[in-house]
């Protein structure tokens, strides 16, 4: 009778997922109480900066005089720095995404709306007027939307019918 429950699949599937989960506790504890490594590894490979007692050192005065008549900050001839121009940004001529329609809600007081997806994004609820995209939703009816882009194009959706 015991060789029947110990032989059984589920006991041994069972058995196998507390082993993995003990081993998966005991991996996290370990790891837990291992001191983590320093921060910056390679701060140790640089080379230390020299100090402005070494690099007066090396420069003569003339030299010194130099560098702060160019880094005068109350210079006549500082100017202040061009800003940034933005990125232009080229406007693709790509076709739109796919437009899916996942289901429509009739409600007869005018709350109505549709479930769709873009593309691979996530499912949204419109309302008629609303855009997502290039599409706006025109009209709702029993398992049926049509959208219109911007252009005039009419785009007629139906739900797909599931479990085929």
């Amino acid at each position: 009778m015991i060789s029947d429950i110990v032989s059984s699949g589920r006991v041994r599937f069972a058995a196998t997922c507390c082993t993995l989960g003990a081993a998966l506790l005991g991996w996290t504890t370990i790891s837990a109480m291992r001191a983590p490594p320093p921060r910056h590894a390679l701060s140790a490979l640089r080379l230390p900066m020299p100090s402005i007692e070494q690099q007066w050192a090396t420069a003569s005065s003339d030299d010194l005089i130099e560098n702060a008549l160019d880094h005068d900050p109350f210079s006549q001839r500082r100017q202040k720095p061009a800003p940034p121009t933005p990125a232009v940004v080229g406007h693709e001529l790509s076709a739109p995404e796919v437009l899916h329609l996942i289901g429509t809600v009739i409600d007869s007081s005018g709350a109505s709306f549709v479930l769709c997806q873009l593309g691979a994004g996530s499912t949204r609820v419109l309302r008629v007027g609303q855009e997502v995209g290039v599409y706006k939703l025109h009209s709702i009816s029993q398992g049926t939307a049509i959208f219109v882009t911007s252009e005039g194009q009419r785009l007629e959706l139906r739900v797909s019918k599931g479990g085929s």
